[in-house]
C-alpha cells in the first residue's frame, strides 16, 4: 500500500488545474480542462490579429469562448474573451501574436501550442524554412553568442517566429547565423525573447531555451553543385556566395521575384538560354535575375547569391563543362557492339 504522505506529496506535484469557473487575475498562468483540451489562462492578455472567419462569436463565459475553440478544431489555437463577464465577444485564433496587455480580456491559450523539445517535442530536431534554408534544434541550449559585442534581439509569438525573423536579418547588419530562444521571458508564454547570433560558443546552460542553428544555400554551400527543385535530374549549378556578374543578363528575359536562390536557379533551368543567376537576397523574397552569358567576372556583393549552371538546362545550345563535376550525375552510354560485316544479326519477321 502507498504510504500517506506520499499520496500527498503525488497530488502536491501536480499541475495547477481549476475546474470551476476561471476568475482573474486569481487564475492567471494555471491550468484548466475545457472539453477534454487543456489551456493556460492569460488574465489581462490580448492578441491582436489572426483570427478566424467570422469573428466575433458573442459568448457568456471565457470558459465558452474556449469551447467555441475546441469545436473550430485545430485550426484554433488560442481564445480571446473581450469581457470580464456578460455577453462579450469571443475571437479565435488561428495563429498566435505577441500577448499584449488589455484590461478585462482572457486568452486561454491551447497548451499544444507551446513550444516543446526533445524526443516527444513539437519541434523535433529539424526545421525548414525554404528550399534554401534549415534550422537545427538544441534544446537546453548551453551555446552562446560568440561575440560579446553582438547583442541583437527581438519578442518573437514563438520559435518559429524566431526563426523568421533571424531569415530576415540574415543578410542585414544583424548577420544572424544562430538563435536563442526563450519563451516567456520579457513577455507571456508561448511568446519569448529571441537573441540573434552571429558565431556561438560554449557557456552557461540555459534551462528551458531552444537553440537554432542556420544551415543554408549561402554560405554553407558555397563551391557546392546542386540541384534545385523542379527541374531535371541533369539539371545541375555551382553556387558563388556573395558574388555578382553586373551585366550579362539573358536577352528578352525580364527578372523575377524568387522566394529562395534554389528556385530562381529553377526557373533558369527551366528557361531556354539561361546559363546562370544572381539572385539579390531580400525576405520573404529576393530579386532573380537569368544571365545569359557567365564568362563575365564576379563582383563580391555582401547580398548576392549567384548560381552558374554547369550541366542540363533548357538551353538549345548547352553548357559545356571542361571537367567532370562532383556529385552531378554522369550520363554512360551502353557498351553496344556495332554490327560489321562478321556479326551475324538476328532478323525478325
Amino acid at each position: 500500500m502507498t504510504p500517506f504522505k506520499s499520496v500527498i506529496l503525488t497530488f502536491a506535484l501536480l499541475p495547477a488545474l481549476i475546474s470551476a469557473a476561471i476568475e482573474c487575475p486569481k487564475d492567471n498562468g494555471k491550468s484548466v480542462t475545457i472539453t477534454r483540451t487543456k489551456f493556460t489562462v492569460q488574465c489581462g492578455i490580448d492578441r491582436v490579429g489572426n483570427d478566424l472567419a467570422n469573428m466575433p462569436v458573442w459568448v457568456e463565459t471565457a470558459e465558452k469562448c474556449a469551447e467555441a475553440c475546441v469545436t473550430a478544431g485545430k485550426t484554433c489555437l488560442a481564445s480571446v474573451y473581450n469581457g470580464s463577464t456578460g455577453n462579450a465577444p469571443c475571437y479565435l485564433k488561428g495563429s498566435l501574436s505577441l500577448g499584449v496587455s488589455n484590461a478585462n480580456h482572457i486568452s486561454l491559450v491551447k497548451e499544444s501550442s507551446f513550444d516543446t523539445c526533445g524526443p516527444a517535442g513539437n519541434l523535433g530536431s529539424l526545421i525548414t524554412l525554404s528550399q534554401d534554408t534549415t534550422y537545427g534544434v538544441t534544446c537546453n541550449p548551453d551555446w552562446v553568442d560568440g561575440d560579446a559585442t553582438h547583442n541583437y534581439s527581438q519578442l518573437t509569438a514563438n520559435y518559429k517566429s524566431c526563426l523568421q525573423a533571424c531569415e530576415e536579418n540574415a543578410e542585414t547588419a544583424v548577420k544572424c547565423r544562430y538563435v536563442t530562444f526563450t519563451p516567456g521571458k520579457d513577455t507571456v508564454a508561448p511568446g519569448g525573447r529571441c537573441q540573434f547570433h552571429t558565431t556561438k560558443k560554449k557557456g552557461t546552460r540555459q534551462p528551458g531555451s531552444f537553440f537554432g542553428e542556420r544551415s543554408s544555400v549561402c554560405p554553407d554551400k558555397d563551391g557546392d553543385i546542386i540541384r534545385p527543385e523542379g527541374v531535371n535530374i541533369l539539371t545541375w549549378f555551382k553556387v558563388s556566395c556573395y558574388k555578382d556578374r553586373v551585366g550579362g543578363n539573358l536577352e528578352g528575359v525580364e527578372s523575377t521575384w524568387t522566394a529562395t536562390a534554389k528556385e530562381c536557379m529553377s526557373q533558369c533551368g527551366k528557361t531556354s538560354g539561361c546559363k546562370g543567376v544572381s539572385w539579390h537576397w531580400g525576405y520573404p523574397h529576393g530579386r532573380c535575375h537569368f544571365k545569359g552569358d557567365t564568362t563575365i567576372p564576379f563582383t563580391a556583393d555582401s547580398e548576392v547569391y549567384s548560381g552558374t549552371l554547369v550541366l542540363g538546362g533548357a538551353s538549345v545550345n548547352p553548357v559545356s563543362v571542361e571537367a567532370p563535376v562532383a556529385d552531378a550525375p554522369t550520363v554512360v552510354e551502353p557498351d553496344v557492339e556495332t554490327p560489321t560485316a562478321d556479326t551475324p544479326v538476328e532478323v525478325t519477321e
